[in-house]
């Protein structure tokens, strides 16, 4: 996944968000435009694509989308290679299986939840 692939996916994360706010606000989506700093328009193009992700997990022959996650920080020099890896948590999605460290950070693990909350 290339830089600007992954500026659009966190993009769309946020913008899941401010559509299901702006939904259930019970405002006009000009007043809550008004209100949050945004143009209408801008925001009628981030709800198409969020709800058109929707409709692309929903079709039954969609196929799970397989990403490799960049990890931006290297493991602490203490950390040996030999160590064998005992995971604090496994999430299991379908037939894909995520181990993961009690030591991971914050922001990936809010990365993984987007991610995931996409796939739902």
């Amino acid at each position: 996944m290339n830089v600007n692939a992954v500026k659009h996916q966190a993009k769309l994360l946020e913008w899941k968000e401010r559509v299901a706010t702006c939904r259930s606000s019970g405002l006009s989506v000009k007043r809550w435009c008004q209100e949050n700093g945004c143009s209408p328009k801008t925001y009628y193009h981030w709800e198409r694509e969020v709800l058109g992700k929707v409709r692309e997990i929903e079709r039954p022959e969609s196929r799970p989308v397989l990403t490799e996650l960049v990890v931006a920080k290297a493991l602490p020099e203490h950390h040996a290679a030999n160590t064998s890896f005992v995971p604090a948590a496994v999430i299991r999605f379908g037939q894909m299986e995520l181990e993961l460290s009690n030591t991971v950070s914050a922001e990936l693990l809010s990365h993984l939840k987007g991610l995931m909350q996409l796939a739902e």
